[in-house]
């Protein structure tokens, strides 16, 4: 596979007349899942040897949502994978170590007051409030996920009154989106563990994406379809409690706290097909915005 050489994020500010609905463009670039390789999601990582870390998201690619410091190594740190997969699969294998894990929400609808690992997809880049519209349609232009670690329901249930690891903000109609098979999710560890000390936290995530989500049956929604070059909104808000509540929300984009219901905030990613070559190095990329 040729792999992008030392690109990991490239940041602009673009004043935008049309097309993309973000006023502030920051495109990250994500690799396409070599043929012949499978990812199981077991959040082993076993899968991932392939991947470039030129790619990798980490601690010095995030900020705080609240604009607060951003926290140092020793308190939060952060390694996160990302790939895609045609048709419209989005894979990510997130690393945590976190001084201090504590998460006592009682609900899905809770698990942000505490450590948990978010997302917001909008597949078509329509931008706008996803979550407030008129009844019915929250979710349906662009989705907000939930993944922790917790004891689920037996029977499962997702939404906001469940206790499921993965799940969706949204109608309750929206909800079979949030599990498998459109949406698939391991942790390490399996039991949350809660108050200990210097702990790192595995996310491993199997994810479709939807340019617009309707309810069941399927063939409602339109799948977005994933090629090389094509781009699409996506930000991840990473919670943080050490036990006193939430500490950090941390995010790709600097003050981006609304990205929960407002799709303008997410960055730009684009999809690197497997045969692609990047021309530019990251230094040299670097050196055009001196």
């Amino acid at each position: 596979m040729k792999k992008l050489i030392a690109v990991l994020a490239v940041s602009v500010v673009v004043f935008l007349f049309g097309g993309i609905a973000s006023a502030q463009e920051v495109i990250f670039y994500i690799p396409e899942v070599p043929t012949g390789q499978v990812i199981t999601i077991d959040a082993a990582g076993t899968d991932w040897a392939w991947f470039d870390e030129a790619y990798a998201i980490q601690l010095e690619n995030t900020d705080d949502s609240g604009n607060k410091a951003r926290p140092t190594a020793a308190d939060w740190d952060i390694t996160e994978y990302m790939a895609w997969e045609a048709p419209n699969w989005l894979y990510m294998y997130c690393t945590i170590f976190d001084d201090v894990y504590s998460n006592t929400g009682t609900n899905n609808g809770a698990m942000w007051l505490g450590d948990c690992h978010e997302f917001v997809i909008d597949g078509d880049l329509s931008g706008g409030d996803y979550r407030t519209l008129p009844e019915g349609s929250d979710g349906k232009t662009a989705q907000q996920y939930g993944i922790w670690i917790c004891i689920e329901d037996d029977p499962v249930v997702r939404g906001n009154k469940g206790k499921s690891v993965s799940s969706m903000w949204c109608e309750d109609e929206l909800q079979w989106a949030g599990g498998p098979p459109w949406l698939v999710a391991a942790v390490d560890p399996v039991v949350p563990p809660q108050d200990e000390t210097d702990v790192t936290v595995i996310y491993e995530v199997k994810v479709s994406v939807w340019d617009e989500l309707l309810p069941e049956p399927v063939a409602n929604s339109t799948p977005h379809a994933f090629a090389a070059g094509d781009q699409f909104g996506f930000t991840w808000m990473w919670d943080d409690d050490d036990g006193e509540g939430r500490e950090n929300n941390m995010g790709l984009l600097g003050p981006a706290g609304d990205a929960w219901t407002d799709a303008d905030l997410c960055a730009v990613f684009e999809c690197v097909g497997e045969d692609s070559v990047e021309p530019s190095t990251w230094g040299s990329v670097k050196a055009l915005f001196k």
